[in-house]
């Protein structure tokens, strides 16, 4: 393997978890879901990122723990050939189902290679990226991004040019991916997220500031701040240019702490975020020029109560797509669904992907005098026991979905979840089909020494 690593950056010992600290975790553009079931259940973190489509749509990066072979897994399915190859692993013993690892997937953006971004326990709190290319026989090159630069966010590392960007906290990390320099520039602000948009770099970070509070002097708002990043003509030396902040005070019922970045609009000047509420979310739309626009509160196939992950626009920008939790058919069971949400105001609609389970451990007497008595049963309905914080402890990466370029096709996968809350079969890569009617849902095994065609799943509608 090519090793580049640049000079004068050296390693500092911090643990790195795959569940990170409460002030990244509420920060993150991809946080997604978040589950805080205190004492009723359990599951094991596998901190990956992806799907990824490759520039022209013909095949995907996704990956995975493999529990039973000890490994975390990073593979490339081929849509013509139908086979998946692993094309990067990392051994992780067996028996340590808490081992703190992160694997993040992306194309270069020419479509030649795959990057991997991975963060272990064992290299603190570096980021290594790993640049492979898929044709050939050139071996693998890696990026040591230095001390204190985390790669835990799927959806934030924009390429313009030859540089590849990542935020984080306090800082911005940038490598020339054809010299392998790397740099990096403090930038105060909660967990900064950047993403590429109309070939530009934007960002938000999460800011607050004093409020007039005479039973405490020291209270103060929260928001959301959004803006530019201006890079010279050598692409580097990062500046932050902000636009608007979005403040608790614009939203009603606003938890701006728990809520999501947003995603840009393609083209145009549209920012659309997830607003979590007590028993469901809503979508929040702001506008560059315009600040809040206004919100949505989407009916998807006749359900109202759902929890929702990382909003996706069409090109078009007519339509946002997002991974969606809503009630299953049977006791602690669930689905993991794809949402269309029309930006028309007009009725969305839900495909389910597959079911999962959560096993409820007994409450404690304490938790035990807050359930419900049986005649509020119903009420359960709403999903209140599902919320977008961490302040329970318990928080993963939910399930992501990412649109094809050629917006044909949602990849989705649940490979975040732990072992036991997804039969075996469907911890696996899915394919939604956009073109038909039916939107059909085909499964992709996660690779092994030996593979078969994938096979439509069978509960899909």
């Amino acid at each position: 393997m090519t090793a580049k690593k640049p000079a004068g950056l050296t390693a500092s010992r911090a643990n790195v978890q795959c569940l990170p600290s409460p002030v990244s975790t509420r920060w993150l553009h991809v946080v997604l879901l978040a589950l805080g079931l205190v004492g009723w259940m359990t599951f094991i973190l596998a901190c990956v990122g992806g799907p990824a489509w490759s520039p022209d749509s013909s095949k995907i990066l996704f990956a995975w723990r493999d529990y039973e072979g000890g490994r975390y897994n990073v593979a490339v399915y081929d849509r013509a050939t139908r086979v998946s190859r692993i094309i990067f692993q990392h051994r992780s013993p067996k028996e340590d189902e808490d081992n703190d690892f992160t694997a993040v997937p992306e194309w270069q953006k020419d479509g030649t290679r795959a990057i991997v971004a991975m963060t272990t326990e064992d290299s603190d709190t570096h980021c290594t990226l790993f640049s492979i290319e898929l044709k050939g026989k050139a071996p693998p090159e890696a990026y040591d991004l230095g001390k204190k630069t985390m790669c835990t966010d799927p959806g934030s590392m924009p390429q313009i040019g030859t540089r590849l960007f990542i935020g984080g906290e306090n800082f911005i990390t940038w490598l020339d991916l054809s010299t392998g320099e790397t740099r990096s520039k403090t930038i105060e602000g909660e967990g900064n997220f950047i993403a590429e948009h109309n070939g530009q770099l934007v960002y938000a970070r999460g800011v607050s500031r004093p409020v007039n509070d005479p039973k405490n002097k020291d209270a103060k708002e929260e928001g959301v701040e959004f803006g530019r990043v201006k890079l010279n003509d050598k692409l580097d030396d990062p500046e932050l240019k902000p636009q608007f902040t979005l403040w608790a005070k614009d939203v009603a019922n606003a938890d701006l702490g728990n809520a999501g970045f947003g995603s840009w609009e393609p083209g145009g000047s549209r920012i659309a975020m997830v607003g979590p509420l007590k028993n469901t979310d809503r979508i929040l739309m702001l506008d560059e020029n315009k600040r809040m626009t206004g919100t949505l509160m989407p009916e998807l196939s006749g359900v109202k109560n759902y929890r929702l992950g990382n909003l996706v626009w069409s090109h078009d920008g007519k339509t946002l797509f997002a991974p969606a939790i809503t009630r299953g058919q049977g006791d602690n069971t669930y689905d993991y669904s794809l949402a269309e949400i029309p930006l028309t105001g007009a009725p969305g609609r839900l495909t389910r992907i597959v079911s999962f389970h959560i096993k409820k451990d007994e409450p404690t007497a304490d938790q035990a005098k807050d359930q419900p008595a049986a005649g509020q049963a119903a009420e359960q309905s709403d999903l209140s026991e599902f919320d977008h914080s961490d302040d329970n402890g318990f928080v993963f990466f939910s399930m992501q979905v990412s649109l094809s370029p050629d917006e044909t096709m949602i990849a989705a996968t649940p490979a975040n979840m732990d072992k036991g809350s997804f039969a075996g079969p469907d911890r696996a890569l899915f394919l939604v089909d956009l073109r038909r009617p039916t939107h059909r849902v085909t499964r992709i095994p996660f690779p092994k020494a030996s593979m078969a065609a994938p096979q439509p799943a069978g509960t899909a509608k």
